[in-house]
């Protein structure tokens, strides 16, 4: 049985964030700890790009 986090692994880093950063009525979830705007103390409302900058300097492949 697959679950959803298997789901998230096959997603794409952009559909990764997207599914992480937006619930299901379209609000934002809250994603402030992964998202590099937000670490780096520039916080721009723009969480979908936070996260996937975020994600790419912080999760390596292997």
């Amino acid at each position: 049985m697959e679950t959803n986090f298997d789901l998230l692994k096959s997603l794409s880093i952009e559909d990764f964030a997207y599914a992480v950063a937006i619930d299901n009525d379209g609000e934002c979830r809250g994603v402030c700890v992964i998202c590099q705007r937000h670490v780096d103390g520039n916080c721009d409302d723009n969480c979908i790009s936070g996260i996937i900058e975020y994600l790419k300097s912080e999760v390596k492949n292997g």
